[in-house]
């Protein structure tokens, strides 16, 4: 399998078939020559804080629109 943007980044075809395998809270981190999968792991206070799919779920000025 091949990508231009994962050639672009120096990834090898098995590390592109990783990416787009990943799911939430997944990753793949790459450290010289070795690739590793990752597991993103937080408390519930930091998912709360840096839940980026609710910030573009949610319309911020849904609550300065009037309900009546």
């Amino acid at each position: 399998m091949s990508s231009p943007r994962g050639e672009t980044m120096g990834l090898t075809g098995t590390e592109i078939q990783a990416i787009s395998a990943l799911t939430r809270g997944r990753g793949l981190w790459t450290v010289a020559d070795r690739s590793f999968g990752t597991r993103h792991i937080l408390h519930e206070r930091e998912a709360a804080r840096f839940d980026a799919d609710a910030r573009m779920t949610t319309n911020p000025l849904s609550s300065q629109i009037p309900t009546s």
